[in-house]
Formats: C-alpha cells, structure tokens, sequence
C-alpha cells in the first residue's frame, strides 16, 4: 500500500502558530514511523514551552486507517475537545505516519467545548 507521509527528516518538525481570542495554539507535526518518534516531539514540545496550559497530541504511527498504533491526548483539556479531533483532521488528511502536538497558552478567554474543538483542528488543518 502506498500512501504519502511527511517529508521531515527523523527529530524535525513543522510548526504553525494559531491565535483565537487570544489564546495562541503551537502546532507541530512530525513524522511519525513508530509511537516513540511521536514521543520525541511531545517531550521537545513540553520542553520547550513549560508554561503553556495543554499539550495536546494526537499520532497514526502508520498507514492511514490504521487502527492500532494510533493515539490522542487532551492534556487536561474537556474530554473530547483536543486529542480526537486533533486526530480526525490526521486520519481524513490520508497521510500516514504523523504525528501532531497542539501547545496552548490559554489567553483569559472561555472557547467553550465546541470552540476549543474547532480551534485544535484548525492549527492541526493549517499546520498540515
């Protein structure tokens, strides 16, 4: 099965910084062959921004469709606002071996469920 995957090196990634109202959202994406690769880029990402309020992640750590090495994480955020949305922009953008981590800096304002959703999937879509 032939299927496309990022064109980054092993330890590099993509980001893309989002804005909305005024909470920032850091989007990384890296290539992701196996979980720990994914791994690596979830602890850069908490290294490198220690103050932020999330990291949320999502991975497919192989063919899109793939149903076992995948995984999502809200990272404290409400249950299903973050890491599984996250993961659905991944899974239908048909790319293989990706992962993705969102850091947000919470800006004073309430996104509510339906808000934070649509904003972690768009720094994943713009990012992408």
């Amino acid at each position: 099965m032939s299927y496309p995957i990022p064109d980054l090196p092993a330890g590099q990634w993509l980001a893309h910084e989002l804005e909305v109202e005024r909470s920032r959202f850091l989007a990384w994406v890296c290539h992701a062959p196996e979980p720990a690769a994914f791994e690596a880029l979830l602890t850069e990402a908490r290294r490198q921004h220690p103050g932020a309020s999330h990291h949320c992640s999502a991975f497919i750590a192989g063919p899109p469709g793939e149903q076992q090495a995948i995984g999502f994480s809200d990272d404290g955020e409400p249950g299903g606002t973050a890491g599984r949305p996250m993961y659905q922009v991944l899974e239908g953008s048909g790319l293989g071996q990706v992962g993705c981590v969102v850091t947000r800096y919470f800006g004073g304002t309430k996104l509510g469920t339906g808000g934070l959703a649509r904003a972690y999937a768009q720094a994943v879509a713009q990012a992408l």
